[in-house]
Order: structure tokens, then sequence, then C-alpha cells
């Protein structure tokens, strides 16, 4: 039981409840922030920054729709560099309209990945179980087409599910997307 506590990963929304929650973390602890449809991407990077300054790692999430464009990537990948962030998740986002011209994760990757943002790894979501907004075949193909991007830029691609309760559909899932690459 040690060893799987060693890579918990704890989610933490920027919320009003966020720096009592932020202060009960255990030490060292990875901290992932989500990115609020109604806070936006600044909240993200603001509660981000507060994780890394009480002395955890972070992996904050960052909506593609969200992104207003080109500077905004800029600013984004700046922030990371300079607070040290190794590592993010990228979401195409819960907003109906975009803020600006990314409509989804493929299209934001690209853009990060050409930016000077200092990463290692990035994250993409997996629906093992499908989304209620977005065909089965349309999510495949994005997975592999992100997964793609990330190793093509030298780094670490993972992926994190939304909650999905069912062992034998996760391992279906698995199986399929490890047999198509």
């Amino acid at each position: 039981m040690s060893s799987l506590l060693d890579h918990v990963i704890i989610e933490i929304v920027p919320l009003k409840s966020a720096p009592a929650a932020v202060a009960a973390l255990p030490p060292r602890s990875t901290v992932s922030v989500t990115c609020s449809p109604v806070k936006g991407i600044q909240a993200t990077l603001e509660l981000a920054s507060e994780v890394l300054g009480a002395g955890h790692q972070v992996v904050p999430h960052l909506a593609a729709r969200m992104v207003e464009g080109p500077e905004h990537v800029a600013r984004i990948a700046a922030w990371c560099k300079r607070e040290g962030v190794r590592s993010v998740f990228v979401i195409g986002g819960d907003q109906e309209t975009p803020k600006g011209p990314y409509r989804d994760g493929v299209e934001f990757l690209q853009a990060i990945l050409a930016a000077d943002h200092n990463l290692t790894d990035i994250g993409f979501a997996a629906y093992p179980d499908g989304h209620a907004l977005i065909d089965r075949r349309v999510l495949h193909e994005a997975t592999h087409a992100k997964q793609a991007l990330v190793e093509a830029a030298g780094l670490a691609p993972f992926v994190s599910t939304q909650m999905c309760f069912d062992p034998g559909l996760i391992r279906t899932w698995l199986e399929h997307e490890r047999a198509a690459g």
C-alpha cells in the first residue's frame, strides 16, 4: 500500500476552499490543478503557483478552448518555464465557444509544443466509457494524434481517465488503444 501512495496525484479545483486544501496536503505531494470553465486558466496558474510555493509538484490543466491565441500560449509557456513546471495536462475544455483559435487539444498541443516551455511530459484525457459530446472514433484519433505530437517533440505522453469504475471497460479500452499503437 505504501508504494501505491508514493504515486498518488491529488486533484484540487480553484475554489474558495483551495488554500485550506493546499495547507492540508501531505509533504511533497503531486497536485493536479483543474481548469474551471468559470474561473479560467489564470485561476489555474495562480493556484498552481500557490501549490508550488508550498513545496509540492504540480500538473496544471490547460483547456484549449480557453486559450485566447498565440500570445496567450507564449505567456502560458513562459509561466511553465519560470515556475519550473515540467508536466501539464491538456484538455479540450467544456467551454462551448472557444475564446481563441484552439477548438481542441490537438490544436493547442501544436501551439504549446512550438513555444519555449521547458516541459518534459504532457498528459491528455482518455475516455474508456466515451464522451457525451464526442464520437468514439474522434476520441480514438485524437488520442493517437496527441500521443504522436508529444512523442515527436521528445516528451513523454501520459493519459488520465475521467472517473470510470468499470475495470473491464478500462481493460478493453487499453487493449484496443494499445493494439492501435
